[in-house]
């Protein structure tokens, strides 16, 4: 039985670790191996340099050797042999233990063929192009964009050595009484009219402000449907890569922003409709945006993304005491309509309003500055690409087309809509069919084809013939050597899609 989809786990040295947990399933020692990483360069460790410990379920390395440092990493991941070594013979013995081993052997090398496919490039569905094309289109744009960031910041130091030169002119022009007439007329022919003698040109802080720029963790309410190139929406808390966005990530550890564990982040997203913190995401490879749907106020520091519930500020409202006489009031006494005018207390007035307490108001897109974004027009935007990719869903999304249930009666999804399912169940002594099996699933399709064998235990020398197959059921009639009907405990197995 496989009950997790874990295929591979890395580890960060720390220049004592010797023990790495190993956190998923295998069968065989020989299916663990061992690489590590060194300035971004892989190399798989030979078998002989690690030991794997089955009981205490961890790899050993080194055995001798100096720990590994904290600028290594040791990733321990399961490979599994493409082969088939289970022969079922006709009328044959079926053992389930001998079906569950091939099964976890066949889920082991889907789980590690679909953790590799997740790290490939892979083309639109109804792209005609290679991927061994896409990569060099890839290539080709990044190269472009590279060159065209690199000239884009030429021009923006060139443009504030011009805008710092203009200003300085301008000072030396103002601080010279004596030329000022002529420093006046020659900066008005250089740079335009002033608005006052004190104030920069427009196009100067036209140029200082474009020399400028968003600094990296800004929040922007953006009155449109997405964000902007160069940041990413805050409306629904993605899980993106630290790889993709390394500056906003470098920005959230060292700024003091809000930053908490994902189980924590996704106890109170589940608690709240907003949250106001980043997340760790998985330890190693993502981080997750925060959430911001309502609203934002100021406070300090240390209540920085900090959740407050709505509430009204405690108040009372008086008014007159009611008086009975035989008439209903207007509010929820139900003593009101007395035949004695007394006074009565406790009053409470009829509900109004809606589901929540709010100021008049219009929604708006939050966003956060994630990277500079530059565009090269014509060949990839890849302020768009990154944007596209935060927004796609996690692969545990698919995790329904891989499903399984393992165990007396279960079943086992495969790649490409393929189901096999398997069960025991019990004959009746009399009717014809006398066996009738539910399978554990419906087929979504069709049942192929549906094989079974029975025990032979009180009656040896039973037969099992498939009386009719659906897509949810399968009837058999069970009879011994001689005829007779009978009651036998019957091995089924059935293969549709």
């Amino acid at each position: 039985m496989i009950s997790n989809l874990v295929v591979k786990q890395t580890y960060t040295g720390n220049g004592t670790a010797r023990n790495w947990p190993i956190p998923f399933s295998y069968t065989d020692t020989s299916q663990i191996k061992v690489k590590l990483t060194v300035n971004g360069a892989e190399t798989l460790v030979p078998s002989t340099d690690y030991t794997v410990d089955p009981v205490a379920q961890n790899v050993v390395y080194p055995k001798t050797a100096d720990p590994i440092p904290a600028t290594t990493k040791i990733t321990l991941y399961r490979e599994t042999a493409k082969t088939q070594a289970t022969d079922l013979t006709n009328q044959g013995a079926l053992y389930p233990e001998t079906l569950e081993a091939s099964f976890d052997k066949l889920t082991e090398i889907v789980q590690e063929q679909a953790e590799q496919i997740s790290r490939a490039v892979k083309t639109q569905i109804s792209s005609s192009a290679s991927p061994d094309e896409l990569m060099s289109e890839l290539n080709t744009n990044v190269a472009a964009a590279i060159s065209s960031a690199a000239e884009a910041a030429n021009n923006q130091k060139a443009a504030s050595s011009s805008a710092a030169a203009a200003i300085a002119s301008q000072i030396a022009a103002a601080a010279s009484a004596t030329n000022a007439e002529n420093a006046a007329a020659t900066t008005a022919t250089a740079v335009g009219t002033h608005n006052s003698d004190t104030d920069a040109h427009p196009d100067i802080r036209a140029a200082l402000k474009k020399a400028g720029g968003v600094p990296i963790g800004t929040i922007t309410a953006r009155l449109s449907k997405k964000a902007e190139a160069g940041e990413l929406a805050l409306d629904t808390g993605a899980l993106v890569s630290r790889a993709t966005y390394p500056d906003l990530w470098a920005w959230v550890q060292s700024s003091g922003a809000p930053l908490i564990s994902d189980a924590d982040w996704q106890a109170q997203a589940t608690a709240q409709t907003s949250v106001g913190a980043y997340s760790t995401g998985d330890g190693s490879t993502t981080f997750r945006l925060p959430r911001l749907l309502d609203y934002m106020r100021g406070g300090a520091a240390a209540d920085v993304g900090t959740w407050q519930v709505d509430m009204f500020k405690s108040h009372t409202h008086d008014y007159d005491n009611m008086q009975g006489g035989g008439v209903a009031n207007s509010v929820s006494d139900t003593t009101a309509a007395q035949t004695d005018a007394t006074s009565q207390t406790g009053h409470i007035t009829g509900s109004t309003g809606g589901t929540e307490t709010r100021p008049k108001t219009i929604k708006v897109l939050y966003c956060v500055k994630a990277f500079d974004a530059e565009t090269n027009p014509g060949l990839v935007d890849l302020t768009a690409l990154a944007n596209d990719v935060a927004g796609k869903v996690d692969k545990t999304t698919y995790a329904a087309d891989f499903a399984q249930v393992l165990g007396t009666n279960g079943y086992k999804k495969l790649q490409g809509g393929l189901i096999l399912q398997w069960g025991q169940a019990t004959s009746n002594g009399t009717g014809v069919p006398n066996l009738s099996v539910t399978f554990p699933i419906s087929f979504p399709n069709s049942c192929a084809v549906v094989t079974a064998n029975a025990n032979g235990n009180p009656n040896p020398g039973c037969f099992v013939e498939i009386s009719s197959i659906s897509k949810t059921a399968a009837n058999m009639l069970v009879t011994t050597y001689n005829g007779s009907i009978s009651s036998e405990l019957v091995y089924w197995f059935a293969i549709g899609y």
